[in-house]
């Protein structure tokens, strides 16, 4: 229990880094994961300090992005390292070059051994929950719309300019929305990259 509140956990298996699974229990333990990301509200995924993103561990996250789960990510080992602001960024930009959705999520540095930031990732589940639950009026969301398109040159084909009509709220958990536009092939990946950025 954090500030009156219950927090269940659900912990998973490590799995280990393989070229093939050839290992029944190897892949009853990733199936048991998947089914275990599905089944969260939020995904604490941990990363060990040293050895940072390996090609698995890209493997859970990007399934962890594409089921659109909230995810705090907890960089472990936090002691073997040389504790400062400094180590703290580049493990911060290594991370989100090797994986730019990353920039999005809370990256807390912690220490299982020493029980070290344990508090603050309680903390940050709550936060991020009451986060995930937020709704934005429609008004909100037109006003950022119409501010967006006043300083940001649409991308257009054959004369014809790409515009979002309107754009509302239909789910929280994380939140989702759902944007009218006129023609979706004229969006280009860099524009939506900016706009995703932005919103």
């Amino acid at each position: 229990k954090v500030n009156k509140k219950e927090i269940n956990f659900m912990d998973t298996a490590g799995l280990r880094r393989r070229r093939k699974i050839n290992d029944t229990i190897e892949y009853f333990s990733i199936v048991r994961t998947d089914r275990a990301i599905e089944n969260s509200d939020i995904v604490v995924f941990i990363i060990d300090a040293e050895e940072l993103l390996s090609d698995q561990d890209k493997k859970i996250l990007n399934t962890i992005f594409e089921q659109n789960k909230n995810c705090i990510i907890l960089v472990n080992k936090w002691d073997l390292l040389e504790r400062n602001d400094n180590t703290r960024s580049d493990i911060v930009r290594i991370l989100e070059f090797e994986l730019p959705p990353l920039a999005y999520y809370p990256i807390i540095m912690g220490s299982a051994k020493e029980k070290h930031n344990i508090q603050s990732i309680l903390t940050t589940i709550l936060s991020v929950y009451e986060a995930s639950k937020h709704r934005v009026t429609t008004g909100k969301l037109n006003q950022f719309l119409t501010h967006f398109f006043e300083i940001n040159h649409p991308p257009s084909k054959k004369g014809k300019l790409f515009k979002i009509y309107y754009a509302t709220q239909i789910r929280v958990g994380p939140p989702r929305f759902i944007f009218k536009v006129n023609d979706a092939k004229l969006l280009t990946k860099p524009f939506l990259r900016h706009f995703e950025k932005e919103f």
